[in-house]
This record gives structure tokens, sequence and C-alpha cells, in this order.
């Protein structure tokens, strides 16, 4: 029996980017931003950054259907992994698999963020991946893979 089970709900904090790991292992990182239900000092939000990589199918699916602010409930499960840098410090992280991903929002809502996107674009004249398909309810991963910590050479899909 597998106790280490996670269900999140909130909001991606940047657009998904796929990399490719040493082992040539598809994958993405990115940042969940979930608002505590208690407050700080002087009654301001406090907003926390979870940590989160797909692998494979999943990490396809992600980059391929989500993007910064889009709503959405993960379920995974708890990573914890340590690394050595170049000056010999040991570094220490946790990270939640992702298991599954769904949407918490109707497309009409992610469309319309993603026509903002597009009209900052344009006046900016910055690029976004624009992530407006439409999405099934779950996607399941079943093979876990192994992250290396080399994220120097991602690796970026084209769809």
């Amino acid at each position: 029996m597998n106790l280490n089970k996670v269900i999140l709900i909130g909001r991606l904090s940047q657009d998904i980017v796929m990399k490719e790991s040493k082992s040539n292992i598809n994958y993405v990182r990115t940042n969940l931003a979930i608002t505590r239900d208690n407050q700080g000092r002087n009654s301001e939000e406090i907003t926390d950054f979870i940590p989160v990589v797909a692998f494979g199918n999943n990490a396809t699916y992600m980059s391929r259907f989500f993007g910064k602010g889009d709503l959405v409930n993960i379920v995974g499960t708890i990573q914890s992994s340590q690394y050595t840098t170049k000056s010999g410090d040991i570094v220490s992280s946790l990270s939640i698999v992702v298991e599954q991903i769904k949407s918490l929002e109707p497309r009409s809502i992610t469309q319309a963020r993603n026509s903002r996107k597009n009209s900052t674009i344009a006046h900016t004249g910055n690029e976004s991946s624009i992530n407006n398909l439409n999405q099934p309810t779950f996607y399941e991963e079943d093979q876990k893979n192994e992250l290396t910590e080399d994220d120097n050479n991602p690796w970026e899909l084209d769809f």
C-alpha cells in the first residue's frame, strides 16, 4: 500500500517548457501557486509556490494543454532528492511528482486569459506559449521515472 499521496489545487505560476534528461526522458518543472487560508501580518495573503515535476506522457500533456495562470488539480506523490553542486554544497529538495492533472476551469476562461496574453504579445513583441486546446478530464501516467539534476539542455517540442 502506497501511503505517499498528495492532492493539490492551485495555479501554475509559469508557462510549461518541455526538457529532456540525460537519460532521454521528457519532463517539465513548474510551480503550483497555492494561497494559504491563514493570512500573514497586516492581513496580507500568503502564497506558497510548490515545486511540481511531470515525466513522460504527463510532461507532454502538460506542455501542450497548460500554461501560466491555469487553475489545476494535481494528484501525485512527494519526492525528495539531493545533489552536490560544483562548489561541493549538498542541496536537498522536495517536489510533487504528477500522477494526474485536471483543469478546474472551463475552456472559455482559459481562452479568454490566452487572448489577453496574445494581446500583450502583440503590443510588447514578447513570445509566449499559448495553450488553448481542449483537454480531457484526467491523464494518468503508469510509469514513474527518476529525474537527473541536469536542466542545462532544454528541449522544446513543436506541436
